[in-house]
């Protein structure tokens, strides 16, 4: 039984997710996350198209990738310049927390 390339991409689109999705938590400049969580969200829809489900593959570029991200990135972009300081991603409280 002959699948094609269909696996091959499959597992490709799925390492992707994983590895943007660990990038989105642990990188720590808040613009280069965004763009990771763009890069998950177009290989989700990678994998919807895979499994022949199109209109969902294009509900998910047209909504999340082309809305939600756009907008995270702009927002994102517009507080650093109004603030004039950097976002900063590390909370002193943790040993509280434990």
């Amino acid at each position: 039984m002959d699948y094609g390339i269909a696996p091959y991409l499959f597992y490709l689109f799925a390492f992707m997710i994983v590895v943007s999705g660990i990038l989105v938590v642990t990188l720590r400049d808040i613009f280069h996350c965004a763009l990771m969580l763009v890069i998950c969200m177009f290989s989700v829809a990678a994998i919807y198209v895979l499994l022949g489900a199109d209109f969902i593959a294009a509900v998910q570029v047209l909504i999340y990738v082309g809305a939600v991200s756009v907008l995270l990135i702009f927002a994102i972009m517009l507080t650093a310049r109004v603030s004039g300081i950097g976002i900063k991603q590390q909370n002193e409280q943790v040993p509280l927390a434990l």
